[in-house]
């Protein structure tokens, strides 16, 4: 009974509540408490008043912050927080005089790590009414482990996730760096979190703990509906990957795992009626068209993400549709990029031409599931970003009014031909062009630009000019927009600290690669120059990132293989520390539209060597640190010497150059693609 409780209080314009709510805490029958309050950058005299009964308290202490959040203002609570056991009380809130006495008893006789409580929610309007007494959760005065805790909560239904009026041990938090993420619904994120190391848990029924539901409360605000439902679809996905990490596939943990899949598709419905039950009227709708594919992680995935960007301050709303999606059965509502996204599943095994009747009709059914969805919006633009969709296209067209935008990333042919234009002539001049898969292809790619875009974006000059010689396109219908990257922050650690982490020397010379391992990519043409440079530096190291052939790589690399890494597919935080831990970036393409990999390797302030060719050619005139391979990367011994000369002699990269040019791609980007949408809106 010696425990200390620290009371925790975020609190942001609560001016006319926090009295009632810290006379409530102070007025206590448990008497050894410390009362934290933490102002979360009030406009109001909360933190006046707060300050005020600190005087006549000296166990009250109040902090305060600039405006970051209720999770921000949670965990600062929590770092000054000294006592064994946590109590969080929302500001607007109040608590019955017994409520730390009865907490701590029940904690005290039951060696618990958590002491769930009910409470009494006080709405503005209407009667009070119990929430969170669990009945059906603990039988009597049973005491859980928290995982048996967790599953039976899902099991029956009964996963409130409020934090408020539990009493937690301090400890408990603290041992497995628990803390709060978020601006809506933070307890779900953190619950779910702190049962799972949890050993004993058990529950207070009787309510001591008085909720006041206000109607003005960003939990109750019309216009918070659709980032609630995105945050919901994200903490799902986290706590996903948080909650199985570290189980294992015993039986026991079999019930666990079911729970955590159950509990996250709960949360994913929720966000998804959250979505729908938005009141959407005179709105125009962007809809950005993504597949899943291997594009996806790389070029055209970024691209997808610098649109939402670019889209961030527009008045349309904006929903990405993942087409060809895997993993789900059916069709489920979701997040990409901190956007709503609708993901319909295809088994792609049987997207093929010997089954053109079901490509259809799954065409068909995405499409008309998104005129019934989206049918109320007043204008209507679909960006596709690949091609194969006509039927849906024209769907579009023809029942939602939608104006159709193309960014054209590839063509068929130039990954098949590797770019060669005067092969792809020659084929369709041929009397064989009518059988021929390459010939049949561009003919389906015309149709499709001629007959179903309004508007179509070319992401480097060649493009813009293929689509006039190659496909007769008007260049009224076309758009030269270059992609950008939105300015990254570099790392805070040193290069010699983020070689050390990674394993690298600091006298290391290292050529970074990134991108698929493929034939188009140049990446056999640059291991065979590598070997040359090695031979002349042995201190050079090649770093490859990507996926694809490795067996290929390997046998290309003897007998060098211990200076050449390889790492296969990384996350963005990742790649950017290993772009930063670099010397030379290499993007050796024998044909490439644009180049995303070479721009972000200049915008990290990274000296980058590229082919010269396609858009690739393009970009060494519009950023300064991405230089061209001035012979052929077919001879060997020609790519090693500009390799060595451009280690050598290169200039140190400037970090504060790239950054210029990051800001003006981003905004010409951002002011060219909303230039189109804005005129297809009219």
């Amino acid at each position: 009974m010696n425990s200390k409780i620290s009371i925790l209080i975020p609190a942001y314009n609560t001016g006319r509540y926090i009295a009632e709510c810290i006379e409530s805490v102070i007025a206590q029958t448990y008497r050894n408490l410390e009362i934290i309050i933490v102002d979360d950058g009030s406009t109001d005299n909360t933190k006046a008043i707060a300050e005020r009964y600190a005087l006549n308290d000296s166990r009250i202490n109040v902090v305060a912050i600039s405006h970051e959040g209720v999770s921000t203002a949670r965990n600062v609570c929590m770092s000054h927080a000294t006592g064994d056991y946590i109590l969080f009380v929302d500001s607007d809130d109040w608590i019955g005089d017994n409520l730390c006495r009865e907490l701590i008893d029940l904690a005290t006789q039951n060696y618990a790590d958590i002491v769930f409580s009910a409470m009494t929610v006080m709405p503005e309007e209407g009667n009070p009414y119990l929430f969170g007494d669990r009945p059906g959760l603990f039988k009597d005065a049973e005491v859980l482990n928290g995982k048996d805790c967790f599953i039976r909560m899902v099991e029956i239904g009964d996963t409130y996730p409020m934090v408020a009026g539990n009493l937690y041990k301090k400890c408990l938090i603290e041992r497995n760096k628990l803390s709060f993420d978020g601006q809506y619904h933070e307890d779900e994120y953190f619950t779910p979190q702190l049962l799972k190391y949890a050993q004993r848990v058990c529950n207070l029924r009787k309510s001591s703990y008085f909720y006041r539901q206000r109607q003005n409360s960003i939990m109750h605000d019309e216009k918070n509906k659709k980032e609630r439902a995105i945050i919901l679809t994200e903490l799902a996905d986290n706590l996903k990957s948080l909650l199985l990490k570290d189980s294992d596939c015993q039986e026991y943990n079999q019930r666990y795992f079911q729970a955590v899949y159950c509990h996250v598709q709960s949360l994913k419905d929720r966000a998804k009626r959250l979505y729908d039950e938005r009141i959407v009227e005179n709105e125009d709708l962007l809809l950005i068209f993504i597949e899943q594919c291997i594009g996806t992680q790389y070029g055209i995935g970024t691209y997808v993400r610098e649109l939402v960007s670019a889209t961030k301050d527009s008045s349309m709303e904006v929903m990405i549709v993942e087409l060809c999606s895997t993993g789900n059965q059916s069709l489920t509502f979701g997040s990409l990029y901190h956007q709503p996204c609708i993901k319909f599943p295809y088994n792609h095994s049987s997207q093929i031409d010997n089954d053109i009747v079901g490509w259809i009709k799954y065409q068909k059914s995405v499409s008309f599931y998104l005129v019934n969805k989206f049918e109320t919006y007043n204008n209507v633009i679909c960006h596709f970003n690949m091609f194969g969709y006509d039927e849906m296209a024209k769907i579009l067209r023809r029942n939602l009014n939608a104006k159709i935008v193309f960014t054209l990333h590839y063509t068929d042919w130039s990954f098949s031909l590797l770019g060669n234009k005067e092969d792809l002539i020659r084929r369709l001049q041929s009397d064989d062009c009518e059988s021929d898969p390459i010939c049949i292809n561009f003919k389906k790619e015309g149709s499709f630009l001629h007959e179903c875009c309004d508007h179509i974006i070319a992401v480097a000059k060649h493009t813009s000019i293929m689509l006039s010689e190659l496909y007769h396109i008007p260049q009224s219908k076309v758009s030269l927009i270059y992609n950008s990257v939105v300015e990254r922050v570099r790392c805070d650690l040193s290069k010699n600290a983020l070689r050390e982490i990674f394993g690298f020397q600091a006298t290391d010379k290292i050529i970074i690669f990134v991108g698929r391992i493929e034939k188009g990519k140049g990446i056999l043409e640059l291991i065979r120059a590598f070997k040359i440079v090695y031979k002349k530096d042995n201190n050079a190291r090649l770093l490859i990132v990507g996926t694809g052939a490795f067996s290929s790589i390997m046998e290309e690399a003897n007998p060098v293989w211990s200076r050449i890494t390889i790492t296969g597919f990384v996350n963005k935080d990742t790649l950017y520390q290993l772009y930063n831990l670099s010397d030379l970036g290499i993007v050796p393409s024998i044909y490439e539209e644009f180049g995303y990999v070479a721009l972000e390797m200049a915008l990290s302030g990274l000296p980058v060597l590229v082919n010269d060719t396609g858009g690739l050619h393009e970009l060494t005139g519009i950023v300064s640190l991405i230089r061209p391979i001035k012979s052929s990367i077919f001879d060997p011994q020609r790519f090693a010497i500009e390799i060595v000369n451009c280690m050598n002699h290169i200039e140190s990269p400037t970090f504060i150059q790239s950054s210029r040019e990051a800001q003006m791609m981003a905004h010409n980007f951002q002011e060219s693609i909303n230039a189109i949408y804005n005129c297809l809106r009219t």
